[in-house]
């Protein structure tokens, strides 16, 4: 893993939490570096930089916090929204579930009759009927 401007694997910047709340180490050396040059003692420095730090946090915490709570609320509808689309699927499976079986009667009863009854007593019978109707609307 390096220490370049990209996500080094297994560092704070696969965290954006982290990455918003706790400054490159660089930063903070810098920032330091400059105050101890201006003339402050070295604990007063580290006082303002943890300082800083913590007002930092305190204005990105309710922000991270409305922010899980957005990803809450839309998790909960999308279970929602899938709870609503497994119930459709399921109405929908059983709608062709029905077809297939009528379908499988009326290919059973076609070849039934049409086995056991002459052409043209098919012709006059409600399902001879009922078979030229699927038929026309193919």
């Amino acid at each position: 893993c390096s220490m370049s401007n990209q996500a080094p694997c297994g560092s704070r910047r696969d965290n954006p939490v982290a990455r918003a709340t706790q400054p490159d180490a660089s930063v903070m050396i810098a920032a330091y570096q400059r105050s101890v040059d201006s003339g402050m003692s070295p604990e007063q420095v580290a006082s303002i930089l943890n300082m800083s730090t913590v007002v930092m946090s305190q204005a990105i915490e309710p922000k991270f916090d409305a922010l899980m709570s957005g990803q809450v609320d839309l998790t909960k509808k999308v279970e929602v929204l899938d709870q609503k689309v497994q119930k459709k699927f399921e109405v929908l499976d059983q709608k062709l579930n029905n077809q297939v079986l009528l379908l499988a009667v009326v290919l059973t009863a076609w070849i039934i009759t049409m086995s056991l009854l002459p052409t043209d007593v098919l012709d006059k019978s409600l399902l001879g009927n009922l078979l030229k109707q699927v038929a026309s609307k193919q």
